[in-house]
């Protein structure tokens, strides 16, 4: 009697971890199929072009080096005090879109008898979004 009795509690905690071990089961699968959702939607959402950064194909790296180099020098001289980077703040911003952007970076390289390439006109107009701008598109 005593060994049926101990078989009827070993069959209790055994059907009683099974059902935990489901539960659990069904408790990860169900994370999982939110998880897989928020995910497809953020990647849905995040591949809008609106959304996208329009400098994408720049080197954040090579358009500060860029600028440092051949942008730096004449905008120091055009603000009191020497600091060029204040031409970028939005007192005195007259860009106002990412392509305005892309063709002053474009004119101002011209003006000043640099010749750089796309992928560098793109790394210069990038570094500047980056850090003044913040154009999303």
């Amino acid at each position: 009697m005593l060994i049926i009795s101990s078989f009827g509690y070993l069959n209790f905690f055994y059907n009683l971890a099974r059902s935990v071990a489901k539960a659990f089961c069904i408790f990860i699968l169900h994370v999982k199929k939110i998880l897989l959702k928020i995910f497809w939607l953020c990647s849905i959402f995040l591949s809008f072009p609106c959304f996208a950064d329009p400098f994408m194909a720049g080197d954040l790296v090579l358009g500060e080096k860029l600028h440092k180099e051949s942008c730096s020098s004449c905008h120091d001289g055009m603000v009191p005090g020497g600091n060029g980077d204040e031409l970028y703040l939005s007192e005195f911003r007259a860009i106002n879109s990412s392509s305005k952007l892309k063709s002053q970076v474009e004119f101002c390289a011209n003006q000043n008898g640099v010749a750089w390439f796309e992928d560098e006109i793109e790394s210069v107009s990038r570094y500047l979004n980056n850090n003044f701008y913040k154009f999303l598109n």
